[in-house]
């Protein structure tokens, strides 16, 4: 790709653009499942939605992906509405992107962590983003953190309301593993493993409204 140089005082509209693109980039975690010429990206919006807001999903793909056999929408783990995706949606598709549109009348549904998969021949690309409510007890300082093998690394939430109780903190969704004496917003491990490699949730026990918070650990060899 050929980038070319723009010697000057930026423009607000440019600015504005760059800080969105920015946003957009920040929303999205890419795990590549087999290598190949294939990129694909997913867009949430919105990423933090209201009880009485339908939501979206949107898949991009670019590059040669021969025999492309199709878009898949998915659930990557049940953090409390389980893994299979709702049938109350409104789907889109145009050249190189589709979409899919949840209803606000699915609920809970809305929130978790959601993927695209784009299955080729020879290969096959997987992103994930994360949707969450917008009256959420706590939220993620980052949706996506990436540690090596063998380093610290710290898991940050933040409170967005105020609200007694004990926090609480599992790995992977219900049915995974609930991290016991971890109950503060922050969660540290002293040294990554790949076992540590995982989705995260925060909530405070004994919730019942979906208001956690919800990440991704990725640990790289």
């Amino acid at each position: 790709m050929n980038v070319g140089i723009k010697i000057g005082m930026e423009t607000a509209r440019e600015a504005t653009v760059r800080g969105r693109l920015a946003v957009a980039f920040s929303l999205v975690c890419m795990i590549p499942i087999i290598t190949g010429v294939v990129d694909v990206t997913i867009v949430s919006k919105y990423q933090f939605f209201n009880e009485s807001d339908d939501t979206w999903l949107y898949c991009y793909y670019t590059g040669s992906l021969i025999n492309q056999y199709g878009y898949q929408f998915g659930v990557e783990v049940d953090t409390g509405s389980g893994t299979r995706f709702t049938p109350q949606i409104i789907n889109g598709v145009v050249t190189g992107d589709n979409s899919v549109r949840i209803r606000d009348s699915v609920g809970d549904f809305r929130v978790g962590a959601f993927s695209c998969q784009v299955r080729g021949r020879s290969q096959t690309e997987k992103v994930i983003t994360f949707k969450m409510k917008s009256q959420a007890d706590v939220w993620p300082v980052a949706f996506t953190v990436t540690a090596s093998l063998g380093d610290p690394v710290t898991l940050q939430m933040i409170h967005k309301f105020n609200r007694t109780g004990t926090l609480e903190w599992r790995r992977d969704g219900v049915g995974g593993t609930v991290l016991t004496g971890q109950n503060s917003t922050s969660l540290t491990i002293a040294s990554a493993r790949s076992s540590d490699e995982g989705i995260y949730e925060c909530y405070y026990q004994g919730d019942t409204e979906r208001k956690q918070g919800i990440m991704k650990l990725i640990v790289r060899a």
